[in-house]
């Protein structure tokens, strides 16, 4: 199975695909790597911006 192939299955570039594999390796992609649950970046900063509000009372 070649790295197109997949890319093709999965809707995404071959050059994503790779530039996965380099971060991996690389250690870019550790959350995943880790096994840890990744937050999206609006759900932190709504998270933040409710704590920040809670420090003020």
């Amino acid at each position: 199975m070649t790295v197109s192939l997949v890319a093709r299955q999965h809707g995404v570039a071959a050059s994503q695909l790779f530039l996965w594999r380099k971060q991996y390796q690389e250690g870019s992609l550790t959350a995943v790597a880790a096994g840890e649950q990744v937050v999206p970046a609006s759900e932190l900063a709504a998270a933040m911006k409710q704590i920040k509000e809670l420090q003020r009372l």
